[in-house]
């Protein structure tokens, strides 16, 4: 067989397939990187929800209890707190949790405390505290909600 018969014969890719076949494969590295970053952002999303989720049903507990509080008359047994007997100013308005309720009482996994404090800020009124807790992963959680009621 002579040269020119052999060089016909051989069989390769030319510079076009070889560009078309690049253009290929990146094309689809690129959609595979895609879907990974979507679904990372669908995962972290979910996490998000599941958060914002849990501070809203903390706020609405923590609301309907204030509400609950609110109606009572100004001087009613429930809502008259206790009176700050070492002139601290504070009455259970910390931040320690457990060493402040005055009342808690749990709801499904959220924990509610709240204090009444007489003549907070000023006389003739009344800070009411609640605190809304509970557990995410391990972690405590917690919402507040403050209100001044006047006398």
């Amino acid at each position: 067989m002579n040269m020119k018969a052999r060089i016909k014969r051989q069989e390769g890719f030319t510079i076009i397939e070889v560009i078309v076949a690049i253009s290929i494969l990146t094309v689809g590295l690129l959609a595979v990187v895609g879907l990974l970053a979507v679904a990372s952002m669908q995962v972290t999303g979910m996490h998000a929800n599941a958060h914002a989720r849990n501070v809203t049903e903390g706020i609405n507990w923590a609301q309907d209890k204030l509400e609950e509080l609110i109606a009572l008359p100004y001087d009613d047994p429930n809502n008259l707190g206790l009176i700050d007997t070492d002139n601290d100013g504070l009455l259970g308005l910390g931040n320690n949790i457990a060493a402040t309720a005055d009342y808690s009482e749990t709801r499904g996994r959220f924990t509610i405390c709240w204090n009444i404090a007489e003549d907070e800020p000023v006389a003739s009124s009344k800070t009411i505290r609640i605190y809304v807790n509970w557990q995410d992963k391990g972690v405590t959680k917690r919402v507040l909600l403050n209100y001044i009621r006047s006398g």
